[in-house]
C-alpha cells in the first residue's frame, strides 16, 4: 500500500483538531500558535513532520535536489533586500510602486539602481513569500516581510548574511587546513574577516556590529525559550531563596523569560561587561527585583558560590571540547551538594534518519 494514504489520513485528523481549536480561539489570525497547550503543540509538530514526509513522497530525487541547489538565488535576493533596507522602504500598510521605490532609494543614497533588476529581485522574493505584488507595478508587505521591518529579525538577517555567511564560504579552507585547530581564533570566521581575534572579541572591536549581534541573538532565541521552560523541572526549582545563574546569558532574554514564568526564582545573568550593560538597560522594570546582571568571563572561576542552579543555555555549541571542559571546571569551586548544572543545546541524534521537529532538536 502506498504511504500517501496513511499520511493523508493522519494529516486530515490533526488538521481537524487544529482547525477546531483555531475556530474556538483565534479564528482571524495566527495567535493560536502561541496560545495552545502542550498537546496542541505536539499535534502541530506532528502535522509539520507528516507534511514534510508527504512532500518527499511526491517529489523526485531531482526535484528535492533542485530545491537545495536554488539556495544561492535565495541568498542573492536576501542580500539585496538587506543591503538596500527594503522592508523599511515599503510602507507597513498600503503599497508603493517600483518606480517610487527606485527614485526614493537613488535620491537618498546617490546611487543609480535601475527599476528592472530591482523588480526582478523583489519578484523572486515574492515567490518565497517575502513581499507581495498587489498590482503589476506595486509592491506591498506580506506577513513575512512585515516581520523584517522591526529590529531583531532584520538584525538577524544582517548577522546571517554579513557576519556568518562569509565564514560559511570559507569552511572548506578551514577544513583543509594542514592541522585541525581547536582554538577559537583559528576558524573559518577568522579567514573570512581577516582577524586573529575570536568572534566575540572581534565584535567588541566593532560596537555597532556587536549591538546588532546582540539584538539578533535576542530575537532569534524567542521561540526556543519556551522549549527551555519545558526542558527542565522549573516548578521544582521555583521556591523561595532559589538562585539561578545564567552563565553566558547575553542580554538576559532567557532569564527574563524564566523570571516571567516563575514566582520565586532569582536569576543572575553573567556575560562580558559590555554585553551585560546592554542587557541591564533592556531589563523590564517589573523584573528588576528578579533579575540582576554581573560581568563575568565563564572561563574564570565562578564568583557566585552555592547557587541552586547554573544554567548554560546555547553556550557549548560555540566552543571546542577543550574549552567546554574549561567552562565546566570553572563552575566546580562554586558548587554545593545538590547544585544543578543545566546544559541546554541544539543536538543531533546518533542516527539522523528523518527530519525532526524544532522542539525535538533541543
Amino acid at each position: 500500500m502506498s504511504e500517501l494514504r496513511p499520511l493523508a489520513s493522519s494529516i486530515c485528523k490533526i488538521a481537524d483538531q487544529i482547525d477546531r481549536y483555531k475556530q474556538s480561539t483565534y479564528p482571524e489570525n495566527q495567535q493560536w500558535l502561541e496560545g495552545g497547550d502542550k498537546g496542541l503543540e505536539q499535534a502541530r509538530q506532528t502535522l509539520l513532520g507528516d507534511l514534510e514526509a508527504m512532500k518527499k513522497q511526491l517529489q523526485s530525487p531531482e526535484e528535492v535536489l533542485s530545491d537545495i541547489l536554488y539556495f544561492p538565488a535565495d541568498l542573492a535576493s536576501l542580500l539585496i533586500i538587506h543591503n538596500i533596507n527594503l522592508p523599511q522602504r515599503i510602507p507597513p500598510s498600503g503599497s508603493i510602486s517600483y518606480d517610487e521605490l527606485v527614485v526614493s532609494y537613488n535620491t537618498e543614497t546617490g546611487t543609480c539602481v535601475e527599476e528592472d533588476p530591482l523588480r526582478r529581485i523583489i519578484r523572486y522574493a515574492i515567490t518565497r513569500g517575502i513581499f507581495r505584488e498587489v498590482k503589476p507595478d506595486r509592491v506591498a508587505h506580506s506577513e513575512l516581510s512585515l516581520l523584517l521591518r522591526g529590529p531583531g529579525l532584520f538584525d538577524l538577517l544582517g548577522v546571517s548574511l554579513q557576519d556568518l555567511l562569509p565564514a560559511v564560504l570559507r569552511l572548506p579552507d578551514a577544513l583543509n587546513s594542514p592541522r585541525q585547530s581547536i582554538e577559537p581564533n583559528e576558524t573559518a570566521f577568522n579567514l573570512a574577516h581577516g582577524t586573529d581575534l575570536p568572534l566575540y572579541r572581534f565584535l567588541q572591536q566593532h560596537p555597532e556590529r556587536a549591538k546588532r549581534f546582540g539584538r539578533a541573538m535576542s530575537r532569534g532565541h524567542h521561540v526556543d525559550d519556551q522549549y527551555l521552560l519545558e526542558a527542565f523541572p522549573w516548578a521544582e526549582y521555583d521556591r523561595p531563596g532559589m538562585r539561578v545563574v545564567d552563565v553566558g546569558g547575553g542580554h538576559g532574554n532567557a532569564a527574563v523569560f524564566l523570571a516571567s514564568s516563575t514566582k520565586h526564582i532569582h536569576l543572575t545573568v553573567q556575560d562580558l561587561g559590555h554585553i551585560v550593560a546592554a542587557g541591564k538597560a533592556m531589563l523590564p522594570q517589573g523584573l528588576q527585583g528578579s533579575v540582576d546582571f554581573t560581568p563575568h568571563n565563564f572561563f574564570d572561576e565562578q564568583p557566585v558560590k552555592y547557587a541552586g542552579v547554573y544554567l548554560l543555555a546555547r553556550i557549548m555549541l560555540n566552543w571546542s571540547d577543550k574549552y567546554c571542559l574549561k567552562i565546566l571546571r570553572a563552575l566546580v569551586p562554586a558548587l554545593k551538594v545538590g547544585s544543578k548544572v543545566l546544559i541546554y543545546e541544539h543536538v543531533f541524534d546518533d542516527k539522523a534518519d528523518k527530519p525532526r521537529s524544532h522542539q525535538e532538536k533541543w
